[in-house]
C-alpha cells in the first residue's frame, strides 16, 4: 500500500501488478486511477487474453478507413479514448510479441499509430498492466520483450494470496455483505462464530474472488439474520472447522481429555447483550441438532426464556 501511495501521486507512472487470479489485481488498479489527480477521466480495462491479436491490435490503436477489408471508416483505439485517464492491461503477460513491441513504443514515446497509420499520435493515459503469469519466465523463453519487462518493473506492487493476508478478511466480509444485502434485498447482520471459523480456517485457492462468491451464495441462500456455517459451500465441499479443543488437566495428571467448545468473534457493533446471549443460544442449539430441551439444559435455562433469547427479546427475569 505504501508503494501504492506513490504510484498514485505520480500520475505519468506505469504500473505492473502481479498476483494470483482472484487476488484483486484490478480492484487494485481501480483504486490507484480513482484516488489519483486523474480521476475524472476514464478508466478503460481490456482484457488481453480473450481478444485474438489482430483484434487486440485494432482496440488498443484504432485503425485508418481503408487499412483492412472491413475497415470503412477510421476506429479510435483505447489508448486515445482513455484521454488523460488510466488504460488497465489485464493479463499482459499473454499478448503476442509484435503487440508488445508497440505497446514498448507507447511506453517510452508517449506515441502510437493506428494501424494503416502514417502519424504518430499522441498517448497521455497511464498504463497499469496486471498478469498471474510469471513475466520473468516468460522473458527467459523468448516469450516476452525483456526492455518491455524492465519498462513495466519500475515500481511493481506484487498482491499477496488471501491465504497469505488472513486478517483482511473480516473487513472483505463486512464490505461484501453490504454489497450483496443491498444487490438482493437482504438485511443480513453477519455470520455466527462457526462461520466465521470457516472463513478464517479456509485456504482460499480462488483467493478474493472465491470469498466474494462465497458470501453472495451465502447471502443468497440465508432466510435468518445471520449467515451459519450450513450455507457455505467451497467448489463442492465443506470447509474444515475445528469444533473442539484439547484440554490437559495438570493437577492429575491426566491424558488430553476433548471437550465441546465455543469461540466467538463478534463485532462491536453487534455486541450488546442481547446479541451475544443469541449468537450463544443459537451456537448450543446448532451444537444439539436443533433440540431447545438439551439447549435449555446446557444454558440452565428454561425452554421459555430461550425462546425469548433466540427471538432477542429483552428479558430481564427467569421465564
Amino acid at each position: 500500500m505504501e508503494r501504492a501511495q506513490k504510484v498514485i501521486q505520480n500520475s505519468s507512472m506505469t504500473v505492473l501488478i502481479t498476483g494470483e487470479t482472484g487476488t484483486g489485481k484490478e480492484l487494485l488498479a481501480r483504486a490507484i486511477h480513482y484516488n489519483g489527480k486523474n480521476r475524472s477521466s476514464p478508466f478503460i480495462d481490456i482484457a488481453c487474453s480473450a481478444l485474438p491479436e489482430t483484434l487486440l491490435e485494432s482496440e488498443l490503436f484504432g485503425y485508418e478507413r481503408g487499412a483492412f477489408t472491413d475497415a470503412k471508416e477510421r476506429k479510435i483505439g483505447l489508448f486515445e479514448l482513455a484521454g488523460d485517464g488510466s488504460i488497465f492491461l489485464d493479463e499482459i503477460g499473454d499478448i503476442s510479441l509484435a503487440t508488445q513491441s508497440k505497446l514498448l513504443k507507447v511506453i517510452e514515446d508517449h506515441s502510437m499509430r493506428r494501424v494503416g497509420g502514417v502519424r504518430d499520435v499522441p498517448v497521455r493515459a497511464r498504463i497499469i498492466a496486471a498478469t498471474g503469469a510469471d513475466l520473468e519466465g516468460k522473458m527467459r523463453s523468448g516469450e516476452f520483450r525483456r526492455d518491455l519487462y524492465h519498462r513495466l518493473k519500475i515500481l511493481p506492487l506484487e498482491l499477496p494470496p488471501l491465504r497469505e493476508r488472513k486478517d483482511d478478511i473480516p473487513l472483505l466480509v463486512e464490505g461484501f455483505l453490504q454489497s450483496f444485502n443491498e444487490a438482493y434485498n437482504k438485511k443480513i447482520k453477519g455470520l455466527t462464530p462457526h462461520a466465521f471459523q470457516m472463513l478464517m480456517e479456509h485456504e482460499w485457492e480462488g483467493n478474493v474472488r472465491e470469498l466474494k462468491h462465497c458470501i453472495e451464495r451465502a447471502v443468497l441462500l440465508e432466510e435468518d439474520d445471520w449467515i451459519s456455517e450450513h450455507d457455505f459451500e467451497f467448489e463442492g465441499r465443506k470447509a474444515r472447522a475445528t469444533k473442539r479443543k484439547l484440554i490437559v488437566n495438570k493437577q492429575e495428571s491426566l491424558p488430553p481429555k476433548e471437550v465441546d467448545t465455543l469461540m466467538f468473534l463478534v463485532p462491536l457493533d453487534h455486541a450488546s447483550l442481547p446479541e451475544v446471549q443469541k449468537l450463544v443460544a443459537q451456537k448450543v442449539l446448532d451444537h444439539v441438532r436443533g433440540s431447545k430441551m438439551k439447549a435449555a439444559k446446557i444454558l440452565k435455562i428454561s425452554r421459555p426464556r430461550l425462546d425469548r433469547i433466540l427471538k432477542n427479546q429483552q428479558d430481564d427475569h427467569e421465564g
